[in-house]
């Protein structure tokens, strides 16, 4: 990831002080990076917005990726400003995400957006947190397990604003201060990774929560269907269809289907996104299908932008 920003036009590589610097026609910041150890990796993001625009994250299929991330972002706006296995990342929330997962990034005109990305292999996650926080470990077995992306950390900062902004302030103090801090920051990325599997933990008490969370991690998919949902939750299908509708009031697919319209709207809004793309994006397998899906949950065709 750090050569394939190195060489993206406009982007001036310092190997030397672990940073690199853009100045482009969308914005202008830094990317402050550390490898703190054999397995984790911290990145500190600070971006002056110019242009309203978004990007998502692109793999090259033939390069290894083990390493899972915990991010956290901070911005001047209230918008929901970044798609996450169709969560929307919001300032006071952390998303928890596996390897190549799907991310849709918006980055809203005149603000400024501040991101602390801790990434760690599968190994560097069991050597440092199964076997010291291993009651809070379980509670996300079933989300490695399973084939979701990300898993959202709702209302995350409660307890976290003043460590996450000392990692922060790490990075942006000097240059090169991260690497004479790898011991500090090691231990706050420690205690981070604790919190979450706690919060985590608390919110998967929740079954409602849980079945939503694992509904919205297909977001990017097809409808995966009653039988695999099921096995997933662990619930009989019809329990399930049940439960769901008494909780939500409609049926599962309405609800998946709702969730993908209403992202696809908010996608259409940035005018460099092709109709084509998006569709795609959502597992469609042609542009009629899904105009006709949008059409019915919002009353016009997707090509009628200017609505």
């Amino acid at each position: 990831m750090i050569e394939s920003l190195s060489g993206i036009p406009y982007n001036k590589p310092d190997p030397d002080n672990n940073i690199i610097t853009t100045n482009n026609p969308f914005t202008k910041g830094t990317f402050e990076y550390q490898e703190i150890e054999e397995g984790l990796w911290l990145m500190y993001i600070d971006l002056d917005v110019k242009k309203n625009t978004s990007h998502n994250l692109l793999y090259d299929p033939s390069l290894p990726s083990d390493y899972y991330n915990l991010a956290f972002r901070l911005d001047t706006t209230d918008a929901k400003i970044q798609l996450i296995g169709g969560h929307n990342f919001q300032n006071n929330s952390g998303i928890f995400s596996k390897p190549k997962a799907q991310s849709i990034n918006f980055f809203h005109k005149d603000s400024k957006s501040i991101h602390l990305v801790a990434y760690f292999s599968s190994q560097w996650l069991e050597k440092n947190i199964k076997e010291n926080a291993f009651g809070f470990y379980n509670s996300i077995q079933y989300f490695i397990d399973s084939d979701r992306e990300s898993m959202n950390i709702p209302h995350f900062f409660c307890n976290t604003n003043t460590l996450t902004e000392d990692m922060a302030s790490i990075f942006s103090h000097s240059i090169g201060n991260a690497n004479n801090n790898k011991l500090s920051l090691k231990i706050k990325t420690l205690e981070l990774l604790q919190y979450s599997l706690f919060k985590i933990s608390k919110e998967t008490q929740n079954s409602s929560i849980s079945l939503t969370e694992v509904l919205l991690g297909y977001i990017y998919q097809p409808f995966p269907g009653i039988p695999h949902l099921s096995k997933e939750i662990g619930i009989s299908p019809s329990k399930l269809k049940t439960d769901f509708k008494k909780e939500v009031g409609k049926s599962l697919f309405q609800f998946f289907q709702e969730k993908q319209m209403a992202l696809a709207k908010e996608m259409l809004s940035n005018d460099s996104l092709l109709i084509k793309n998006i569709s795609y994006t959502f597992g469609y397998e042609n542009v009629s299908k899904f105009s006709t899906a949008f059409k019915k949950h919002h009353g016009h065709l997707p090509s009628e932008r200017n609505y």
